[in-house]
């Protein structure tokens, strides 16, 4: 599959959940490195007054293997999709396990304890439809003829 289709199954809601998931290109993989690796070494010298070289020795060799052979990058770049993939798979249950848990369920709980209903109508065999009329509250239809 290359990547045009990829991209395209992404734009047409197709979510790839495997190892072929659309990852970074990896020229972006290594700039992206390099600026974090860069700012780790701003940061450590602000808090230190050190340069610490070893952190951007990475930096510089991220930000030229990037610009100059990215296809290098590869492997990295892939491994470190396949990361995202399986935090992913650990994070994404244990948010919406917290989210509905921690959230919806007391909201419910409440509303049940106050006797509160968020729908207004209760099931009615007999009813034709459960359609509410619209009372309209802004100038007539008719004086919008001609709006402009």
């Amino acid at each position: 599959m290359n990547e045009v289709t990829k991209l395209n199954q992404a734009r047409n809601g197709v979510h790839l959940t495997s190892a072929s998931a659309i990852s970074s290109s990896n020229r972006t993989f290594g700039l992206f490195f390099a600026s974090f690796f860069a700012i780790l070494t701003a940061l450590n010298y602000r808090s230190s007054s050190r340069l610490n070289l070893p952190i951007l020795a990475l930096s510089v060799l991220f930000a030229i293997t990037g610009l100059m052979i990215p296809k290098f990058l590869s492997p990295l770049n892939q491994a470190w999709t396949k990361f995202g993939l399986a935090i992913h798979r650990v994070v994404s249950p244990i948010t919406m396990l917290i989210i509905y848990y921690g959230g919806i369920t007391p909201i419910g709980l409440m509303m049940r304890l106050a006797k509160k209903s968020s729908i207004t109508k209760n099931f009615d065999k007999t009813a034709r439809t459960y359609w509410v009329d619209r009372v309209s509250r802004g100038p007539s239809p008719e004086t919008m003829k001609y709006p402009f």
